[in-house]
């Protein structure tokens, strides 16, 4: 049936955009149905990791009915991009695992015989590592023939060309445990490359080099450990040339040589005038910082969730905070979706009960049903979007409190005079203590929100009887409209202010917080949307030309 459908030469993306058409043509039976839509599932899995939007190869456990069928399928097949995933899962799942995982491998081999660069081909022969990885001690009788192959690939590639894909094979390689000569081609030409590398300034491929070399050769990683630190030192010296280049940058570079050092157990005078470096530089970074509070022009913000290297403290930020608020059209649009659809919605009331079961709030028409949908909503979002990206930012970058004060400086949203508190609260967001990061951030937010409507000429304080006191936060909400957009308004509100939503800074000022609430989602989220505002408030105002 599949070859009915799938032919012998489709690449990768015909199978997906075919498997896309036959799923919503609607002429397809069921058992074409239940078969077509398992491989819209295959073809999702990962071949090397898992990630927040997929799941990897080798964790597919599908039900004993499934790998039956696949056990009936597979044999027949002709396409090898559909019939190596179906016995790579089949040898995962142990169904005659020796025999489909040596398939699995021919039928990976098939599919990179036809690729021409080794970044082709560098997925399917890191997920035949794996396999024969996986195959324990049982590996040893097909594993010299299989690594011959994949050394033949990587040893005739340009490594100034393909240097990630190249140090990355040899790196996983190594968990092959073949025999010592095996790995002297790779030793040879790695060496008789790095020369080469760092007369042309190739500094990041002369680092992974020297990485593999280290890797490769345990007994002399003090050596080659010593290089990749010079070579971040020769890249951040180079790179500080360039007009107007980006002390941040510097000082990360000379960081991260220092820290290589520093693990290395290194000591002595160069040490000390590298660590004399990076304080210069993150002195300059705070200077330039002052006339600069914008991101670089050349850092690109993709919003979709991946997983980037970063180069520097401010791409990971503004990478961090790139994420769009949640659309309060949205949430009014499905409301109104299941009040058309569900006609009792429409005489239904809401309540807001506490953690103690106790009614905070009552909405006799269901008026606030929104702020209910937008909590569960910030909910989702904040533990499938923000938690990854918050865990990938943490594992890859550790920002200090002088740094982030810098970043933060000269900002429309946080007054001078309150500099020093913001930036205690978000630092301990970046250290994961949120209980603390929300108590000091909270207040702050209030009062930027004062700020905003102090810069636009509104009065925020009421005469009463000879007394001047500030307004309310509701009063702040309801003047920025025309000022803020209606989702940073409408986050805002269901955030701090609103029963039906958390409500945040009444339960704060009355001590109804638990430390488990602000240790969950909710500090995390608010300490992210406190970082978003003081850094991107002006792309959260709306422009002058579109107000009222």
């Amino acid at each position: 049936m599949i070859n009915n459908y799938f032919e012998e030469k489709d690449e990768l993306g015909a199978i997906r955009v075919k498997i896309y058409s036959l799923l919503q043509s609607g002429d397809l039976d069921s058992e074409a149905i239940r078969i077509i839509a398992y491989l819209d599932v295959v073809f999702a899995l990962n071949l090397l990791s898992a990630s927040n939007q997929a799941d990897h190869i080798g964790d597919h456990i599908p039900g004993q009915p499934v790998l039956q069928m696949i056990n009936d399928l597979v044999a027949d097949v002709v396409n090898p991009y559909i019939k190596t995933r179906l016995l790579d899962i089949l040898q995962v799942n142990k169904q005659d695992k020796f025999s489909n995982a040596q398939q699995a491998i021919k039928g990976y081999f098939s599919i990179t015989d036809k690729r021409n660069s080794l970044s082709e081909k560098r997925d399917y022969l890191l997920r035949i590592i794996q396999i024969l990885n996986g195959l324990g001690k049982g590996n040893k009788t097909i594993l010299k023939d299989i690594f011959e192959k994949i050394k033949q690939d990587v040893c005739k590639t340009d490594i100034a060309k393909e240097c990630y894909s190249f140090t990355h094979i040899i790196t996983a390689m190594i968990s092959l445990e073949a025999e010592p000569v095996e790995y002297k081609a790779f030793v040879t030409l790695l060496e008789s490359n790095t020369d080469e590398l760092w007369a042309s300034s190739k500094f990041q491929c002369y680092r992974y080099c020297n990485d593999t070399l280290a890797r490769l050769l345990p007994d002399k990683s003090l050596e080659y450990g010593t290089a990749v630190a010079k070579a971040y030192i020769a890249e951040a010296n180079e790179f500080s040339q360039t007009p107007n280049a980006s002390q941040y940058i510097i000082a990360d570079l000379y960081k991260k040589a220092l820290r290589i050092f520093k693990g290395l157990g290194l000591k002595g005078n160069e040490i000390e005038q590298l660590a004399g470096k990076v304080a210069a530089a993150q002195q300059k970074a705070v200077v330039q910082q002052m006339g600069n509070n914008l991101p670089p022009e050349r850092i690109k913000v993709n919003p979709l969730l991946q997983f980037p290297e970063f180069e520097n403290i401010y791409q990971a930020v503004y990478w961090l905070i790139a994420l769009p608020l949640p659309s309060k059209s949205q949430l009014e649009q499905e409301l109104l979706t299941r009040k058309k659809g569900f006609l009792h919605q429409h005489f239904l009331g809401a309540t807001m009960a506490d953690a103690k079961g106790n009614i905070i709030g009552v909405s006799g028409d269901g008026a606030k049903q929104i702020y209910i949908d937008a909590k569960l909503t910030r909910e989702i979002y904040c533990k499938s979007i923000i938690v990854p990206m918050y865990n990938h930012f943490s594992d890859q970058i550790a920002i200090s409190e002088m740094e982030l004060n810098s970043l933060l400086y000269g900002g429309k949203f946080i007054p001078p005079e309150r500099l020093s508190i913001y930036t205690r609260g978000l630092f301990h967001g970046f250290c994961g203590n949120f209980v603390e990061a929300v108590h000091l951030l909270v207040p702050q937010i209030e009062n930027g929100l004062k700020t905003l409507l102090n810069n636009e000429g509104k009065i925020t304080r009421k005469l009463n009887h000879d007394v001047q006191t500030e307004k309310n936060l509701q009063y702040f909400l309801d003047e920025l409209k025309g000022i803020l957009s209606d989702d940073l308004l409408f986050d805002l509100d269901g955030l701090l202010n609103e029963a039906f939503g958390e409500n945040l800074r009444h339960d704060l000022a009355h001590g109804l917080c638990e430390t488990a609430r602000l240790s969950s989602y909710i500090g995390l989220y608010t300490w992210w949307l406190a970082l978003k505002m003081s850094l991107h408030i002006e792309q959260l105002m709306i422009p002058k030309e579109q107000k009222k």
